[in-house]
Parts: structure tokens; sequence; C-alpha cells
């Protein structure tokens, strides 16, 4: 016959109630990270909207040529040339901080 004294069975049940919590712990990390991720990815199109204004803020004469633009042009062909532009500048700078990444003596390593 076994018998299990009062210590060890207490042990026990606290080596029990500790996988059972560590378990719930780590689901409940990986909840979060998930809820997380998608709050960061709603909260990046804000971040850039912000950086977007400010850049036009700090850019009046582009303001104003932007609103002129759309008074006295079609507001769809503005906003297709508008699109394009950015989609060229974007192309552009990721460009330029690729080439100019590691050391300047040695070719970019994307060739």
């Amino acid at each position: 016959m076994t018998d299990v004294s009062a210590p060890e069975h207490r042990g026990v049940q606290l080596a029990r109630r500790r996988a059972v919590l560590v378990a719930r712990s780590r689901e409940l990390r990986g909840d979060l990270a998930a809820d997380g991720a998608a709050i960061a990815s709603r909260l990046s199109i804000v971040d850039r909207g912000v950086a977007l204004a400010r850049a036009v803020g700090r850019r009046p004469l582009v303001l104003a040529a932007g609103a002129a633009l759309l008074f006295t042009g079609k507001p769809i062909k503005v906003l297709k040339w508008v699109t394009r532009g950015a989609l060229l500048l974007s192309v552009a700078r990721r460009a330029y901080g690729a080439m100019n990444r590691g050391d300047p003596g040695e070719p970019p390593t994307f060739i």
C-alpha cells in the first residue's frame, strides 16, 4: 500500500496547478500578441496619415499647389497623378535607401 504523506500530496497538487496556470498564461500571451498586432496594424495607417499631414503642413507651397490643382482641374485626374507620384516617390526612397546601406566602396547587396 502506497501512502502519500500530506506534504507530498500538496506538492503534487501544486505542480498540477502550476502546469495548468503556465499553459493558460502561454495561451493568453499568444492572444495578447495577436490582438496587439491587429491594433498596431490599424494604428500604422493613422501614423502614416499624421506623417503625411505634417509633411504637407511644412510645405505650404505644395499644399497651395495641390489645392489649386483640385479646383482648376478634374479631381479624378489629379488624384490619379498624385497616386502615381506617391508610388514613384516611395519606390525611389526605397531604392535610394537600399543602395546606401553598407560600405560605400562595395556594390549594393541586392545585385
